[in-house]
């Protein structure tokens, strides 16, 4: 029910099954491998909390938007298709539309070589699912989206739009307005997730969702651990932080920052 993802253990079912764990069952995992270990449980409580998953749980349709953000969907709508695509469709035309949004980022980010891009897309599974945006007027396809089905949920994990068309035809809009609408009004799932807090800020995506498409912010308890040694040269460092720049350090640091607050809120020494 855990996987390694960049040396970190995470919960690869839907986040609302997942449990506390005692120390010693995190122990059997990093027997296994791995350096920390992210236990995320008691998930949507009322009390805000410094963790959380972006969630949708419900589809108003266009009612529930404001007038703005209605007639850009409608534009979205009149310029674009949003298929649903086999894996193949992905790895043919994705790469370019990947590069592009990745040249958009605020902070730079490493991007894979096409061979790696390929892979990746060639090792998803059942559960993954395929959207795609072509121009109705061209075919040209300039965006995508993976997604995951999980248990009673469908989380967005990879969407990327070719930024040279973010002008007035507004594909973001479309695409999420069409997403929400299949898993939640037509498959009727409990709700759409767009991950947990963003630990790198490389993209604005979430607060995008919270803002426009009435997206919200479920608080969740968190627990981390590390591996022994892993953990010492963490604290050496952690001071230091500010003098790293590159985006795998600084989640590191932003995660341990977030246990220190939990810690300290649950009167547990932070280190």
């Amino acid at each position: 029910m855990y996987h390694l993802y960049k040396h970190c253990w995470v919960f690869d079912k839907a986040p609302h099954l997942e449990t506390e764990l005692k120390p010693e069952e995190v122990k059997r995992f990093f027997e296994k491998g791995g350096f920390i270990f992210r236990n995320v449980f008691d998930f949507d409580r009322k009390e805000p909390t410094e963790f959380w998953f972006v969630i949708k749980d419900s589809f108003g349709g266009m009612d529930e938007l404001v007038s703005k953000n209605r007639t850009f969907i409608r534009k979205s709508l009149k310029t674009y298709d949003f298929k649903i695509v086999d894996k193949q469709c992905v790895a043919r035309y994705g790469y370019p539309i990947y590069l592009k949004a990745l040249e958009h980022y605020k902070t730079k980010a490493v991007a894979q070589t096409l061979e790696e891009f390929e892979r990746w897309i060639n090792s998803c599974t059942e559960e993954n699912e395929f959207w795609m945006v072509f121009s109705k007027e061209t075919g040209e396809a300039i965006g995508y989206s993976i997604n995951t089905l999980r248990e009673d949920c469908a989380e967005y994990n990879q969407i990327k739009v070719n930024p040279e068309f973010l002008g007035n035809t507004y594909p973001f809009y479309g695409l999420f307005y069409e997403m929400n609408r299949h898993y939640l009004e037509e498959k009727k799932l409990r709700y759409v997730i767009d991950g947990a807090r963003s630990l790198t800020e490389h993209s604005n995506i979430q607060d995008f969702l919270i803002e426009k498409f009435k997206f919200r912010k479920a608080y969740c308890e968190v627990k981390i651990y590390y591996k022994r040694l892993f953990k010492a040269a963490l604290m050496l460092l952690y001071p230091f932080r500010r003098f790293f720049r590159d985006q795998r350090f600084v989640g590191i640091f932003r995660m341990e920052e977030i246990r220190r607050q939990f810690a300290k809120q649950n009167s547990v020494e932070p280190a």
